[in-house]
């Protein structure tokens, strides 16, 4: 596999040219970023996640930008991802993509999916209590436990909740350090964002994300796309899907960062600020006479 190259390398304005002229040229284009590692740092609790500094400053500028749209998207229930990162005129798309908010004015009204059941629900509440350190978060077609305080409960976490997906005819997924029971029939990030660009007849999406969840948008090929990878090392660029659920894979032997069908990537989520700053500028002259350069590549 070769890497995926780095998104500032070889251009004083920023972006790849080919990338710029699609951009100066399109009429609508939609800007889109996942929540958690991406706008946001990892945390070990997901209550506890803050967007960086300047993110949603950047966001709320580059949604003023004439003919762009910016949607955050997130694993996270959409109450908690707007009340997370507030942003005016933002689009929302949380729960993987089964849940959407239109900024004030507009409507676009997703189809809902059936939701999670209350008996499964408790089941993983009941046996969450045995396993200290894992956090139960709720969400109406999902429900997820995340265990980054309790990396070495792991292969119990797993077959525990493989077995309670089985029962229940639930799919599992696996995040960094979280397993996700979703109802069958739900939506993917990929879908809703295909969706909404459709919707808003975007010539042009651009993406950030960070998790196996966001393949799905990389994936893309119904509209023109610059999907970039969030991750604090380089990744390889690979052609194969990834599965939306799990069988036996584990966190602790996956590859950070895995393979990625993102074009390009930056190193964290500091770096997708002053990336979203610089696209907030409509011309490289802007871009000089406001002082911002080009983020250095991490070794």
């Amino acid at each position: 596999m070769r890497s995926i190259p780095y998104l500032w390398d070889g251009s004083s304005s920023g972006l790849p040219s080919a990338w710029k002229r699609q951009l100066d040229s399109a009429r609508r284009v939609l800007a889109a970023s996942d929540f958690d590692g991406t706008l946001s740092e990892i945390a070990a609790r997901p209550e506890t996640a803050r967007a960086v500094p300047g993110a949603q400053a950047a966001l709320a500028a580059l949604g003023r930008r004439l003919g762009w749209e910016v949607a955050i998207v997130s694993g996270r229930a959409l109450s908690d991802l707007r009340a997370r990162c507030p942003v005016p005129g933002a689009w929302y798309i949380g729960s993987h993509g089964n849940q959407l908010a239109a900024p004030p004015g507009r409507r676009f009204k997703l189809p809902a999916p059936a939701r999670f059941s209350a008996a499964a629900r408790a089941e993983l509440r009941k046996m969450a209590r045995r396993w200290p350190g894992v956090v139960v978060e709720a969400k109406p077609v999902s429900v997820a436990l995340h265990f980054r305080q309790a990396p070495q409960l792991e292969s119990e976490i797993l077959r525990a909740g493989r077995a309670l997906a089985r029962r229940y005819g639930y799919h599992p997924l696996l995040g960094k350090c979280m397993l996700e029971l979703i109802v069958p029939g739900a939506r993917n990030k990929g879908e809703t964002i295909a969706l909404l660009a459709r919707q808003l007849a975007a010539d042009a999406v651009i993406y950030f994300g960070d998790d196996r969840t966001d393949e799905t948008v990389f994936a893309l090929r119904t509209v023109p796309l610059l999907g970039v990878y969030v991750a604090p090392g380089k990744p390889e660029k690979t052609t194969t899907a990834f599965p939306e659920t799990i069988a036996s894979k584990s966190t602790k032997r996956e590859r950070r960062p895995w393979p990625t069908r993102a074009h390009y990537w930056l190193a964290g989520p500091a770096e997708v600020v002053q990336t979203l700053q610089s696209l907030a500028l409509k011309d490289s002259k802007n871009h000089r006479q406001a002082g911002s350069r080009p983020v250095k590549r991490k070794s």
